[in-house]
């Protein structure tokens, strides 16, 4: 059954997965795989300590590495729109989870770029992504 939620990639996101596939290219079918149970079940505990703007829309899970041990792994922090059935993927990291570090990377910023984006209806820098289950 196909999921309710629509996920929509940011040009600036892209450019994310762009590196991701340059650098970590076999651990993407994890990331596939995370982004799949995000669409099927987007409703997790949210981040907290944001600016009310994107308090109780951003999410954040572990995503399995294919060559590194099962706890260790990657961040990906996406937004959750509800009312709208959208999921916005923030950010993907490229280090495993034990040295990311969020206050070292600008994610507030591309969460608020990327609400903004779609708020201001600026759908030229979005892409849908349509996941093909296995």
């Amino acid at each position: 059954m196909p999921s309710e939620y629509r996920l929509l990639i940011h040009n600036s996101f892209q450019y994310q997965i762009d590196e991701f596939l340059e650098k970590q290219q076999p651990s993407w079918d994890c990331v596939v795989k995370q982004l799949r149970k995000i669409i099927d079940s987007p409703e997790q505990l949210p981040m907290q300590n944001l600016p009310p703007q994107l308090s109780g829309k951003v999410f954040h899970v572990h995503v399995p590495g294919y060559h590194i041990p099962s706890r260790k792994g990657f961040r990906l922090i996406y937004i959750v729109l509800i009312h709208q059935k959208i999921v916005l993927p923030v950010y993907l990291s490229l280090v495993i989870k034990s040295q990311f570090n969020y206050d070292e990377v600008p994610w507030q910023e591309y969460a608020h770029e990327i609400y903004e984006d779609l708020h201001n209806a600026n759908m030229e820098k979005f892409t849908e992504m349509t996941l093909i289950s296995k």
